[in-house]
């Protein structure tokens, strides 16, 4: 017996502990132990025995994984390399009045999105939006990225920073969309205490963030 996982479901190895974003639902899953092991096994395409089934049968009636009569091609890796330097700490600059405008509005247009439209819509227009723009792989300046982080923490008395990484990282990639880059969106997780954060990464650079903050999280999913 084998198990495929259902489409938008992500999982990492955090402390030894499976974790699963289930993007859909949005919402993590720290698996138990007994069920760890096992998912592992299936989630690596290895053949399930009755003793797996019934450890996962939990995870087959929420439609999360998918009963195969052979070995699928499971393959949800983060394809991301891992951060090793900021932008934020190696240089500091004043944000345009343009800029200060640009992210004021975006974090607007962005936390209403979450709010009616759920974070799969948003997501998957992200992706439509670097396929249509053209957004190419390329890099702008470190100080041309600054200049962004200049203007979220300049409005940080009004856009408040704790627990809005994901709208300011958001907000930051549409920013760079617009002038045709395209960074990825990172969701990273920590199994004990279990936390989650989302940052913005081009290549080994985190962009809207600095390397101590995610350091801790083990990336599960990259867009």
């Amino acid at each position: 017996m084998f198990f495929s996982l259902r489409d938008n479901l992500h999982h990492c190895t955090a402390s030894g502990r499976t974790i699963i974003l289930d993007i859909e639902a949005d919402r993590y899953l720290a698996l138990p132990p007994g069920m760890d092991e096992a998912f592992r096994r299936a989630a690596g395409g290895e053949p399930c025995g009755r003793d797996d089934a019934r450890a996962l049968q939990s995870l087959v009636a929420r439609g999360m994984l998918i009963e195969q009569t052979q070995a699928p091609r499971n393959d949800c890796s983060i394809r991301i390399v891992p951060a090793s330097r900021d932008v934020i700490s190696s240089v500091s600059c004043s944000p345009h009045l343009s800029t200060l405008m640009q992210v004021a509005v975006v974090q607007c247009i962005v936390a209403w999105r979450i709010r009616f439209r759920g974070l799969p819509a948003i997501i998957r227009d992200m992706e439509r939006c670097k396929l249509v723009s053209g957004a190419g792989v390329g890099q702008m300046h470190d100080h041309e990225y600054a200049g962004i982080n200049a203007a979220f923490e300049a409005l940080g008395l009004v856009f408040r920073r704790s627990d809005r990484c994901l709208v300011r990282s958001l907000a930051f990639i549409w920013i760079c969309l617009r002038r045709g880059f395209a960074p990825s969106l990172v969701f990273g997780v920590q199994a004990s205490p279990f936390s989650a954060h989302c940052w913005v990464q081009q290549g080994e650079a985190v962009l809207n963030d600095t390397i101590e903050n995610v350091r801790p999280f083990t990336p599960i999913m990259a867009v």
